[in-house]
């Protein structure tokens, strides 16, 4: 590979990785945002007995769930990264690591979404029965 190449290359994965993060982020964001805003709408609701608080619980659990998935995919797409750094160092056994840390870091931030969708759907149940 020559150094145009090289550098192309770098260019476009520095482009990916910042897309991704930006993605995890945003999922980490609306999982914590839909925590918080289902605790503060649930407060009022719970004292007038308008709902229950193992239905808003269920929800609130998917919130957290999602949350922890999307650190999860944090936390597994820096050691795609690092895996990358090291199999381009040419140190071997790292290109199968950047594919499988690669692989789980896309499950956790897709699982993390659907979790933010289905707490959605349960905090809807909850409100209207």
């Amino acid at each position: 590979m020559d150094d145009r190449s090289f550098t192309e290359h770098q260019n476009a994965n520095q482009i990916a990785t910042d897309m991704s993060t930006a993605a995890i982020k945003g999922a980490l964001l609306i999982n914590g945002g839909g925590a918080i805003a289902v605790l503060g709408f649930a407060a009022s609701l719970i004292e007038k007995s308008i709902v229950g608080t193992g239905a808003i619980a269920a929800a609130i659990m998917y919130y957290a769930w999602g949350v922890v998935l999307a650190v999860s995919a944090l936390a597994t797409g820096y050691l795609a990264n690092f895996a990358l750094a090291e199999n381009v160092k040419g140190s071997s056994g790292w290109g199968r690591a950047r594919v499988c840390f690669f692989a789980l870091a896309m499950g956790c931030l897709l699982a993390s979404l659907a979790l933010f969708v289905t707490g959605s759907y349960a905090v809807k149940a909850a409100l209207i029965g």
